[in-house]
């Protein structure tokens, strides 16, 4: 009878002795691993270069929705709290990256840029020195050195030092600088002589003061007429 009704009624089969799946039991792990573990510095890396590429906020970490997806994607015992990556997990991802950039660049000769970036209304200047060379197979490479506040009065003296700090954690060697790419200012010049580097001026800023001054001539021209 069973059988019977099981290959012509399956659907009175099922409802009468329904299958029941064993609970499959997965043991879970309660303590984290050492924040140190090159597991755990895997994942730091993808979420920590998740949140700089999306410009989002550490506290995205924290969204019940956006936590489900990471836990189900690296497991539970790897996913931490928003402080934890603000602090902790960007030092070790910050130290994993120094380690490979120092060890690329070692005995490298570079070609390095250099600018002040601002931003008046929120009163915050950076220094952003980067790095270009042709690798040992011949490929054009580029790597950012350092990203500085700039304190105070953008002195020559105090650029130099913000280059010096930067070689230093870098473990650069100035003689492997072969020159540096800079803009007009006379702090900036002064800098590049005060640390005997060879300097140039950029092209494409030359080119955009040339634009401006130009544009503020014809402006002035036509406001004689109007």
């Amino acid at each position: 009878m069973k059988n019977h009704i099981r290959s012509k009624h399956p659907e009175v089969h099922a409802e009468l002795w329904p299958v029941v799946k064993p609970e499959i039991k997965i043991n879970k792990i309660t303590t984290f691993l050492s924040t140190e573990s090159m597991q755990q510095l895997k994942v730091d890396k993808e979420i920590i270069a998740m949140i700089a590429r999306l410009n989002l906020p550490f506290t995205h970490v924290e969204d019940e929705y956006v936590r489900k997806l990471l836990v189900k994607e690296h497991g539970e015992n790897y996913i931490r709290r928003e402080t934890y990556y603000r602090i902790t997990g960007l030092d070790n991802v910050h130290n994993s990256w120094l380690e490979v950039i120092r060890k690329e660049l070692k005995d490298q000769e570079l070609g390095i840029s250099a600018d002040i970036w601002g931003n008046p209304s929120l009163n915050i200047s950076l220094l952003v020195i980067t790095c270009q060379y042709i690798s040992k197979n011949f490929e054009r490479k580029h790597r950012i050195l350092a990203v500085k506040a700039v304190k105070g009065k953008h002195t020559a003296s105090c650029i130099t030092n913000l280059f010096k700090s930067s070689f230093k954690v870098m473990e650069l060697k100035k003689e492997n600088i072969v020159y540096l790419t800079r803009d007009d200012g006379s702090n900036i010049k002064a800098s590049a002589t005060q640390q005997e580097l060879n300097s140039t001026q950029c092209f494409p800023h030359c080119v955009h003061l040339i634009i401006n001054d130009g544009k503020k001539g014809v402006e002035q021209f036509f406001k004689k007429f109007s």
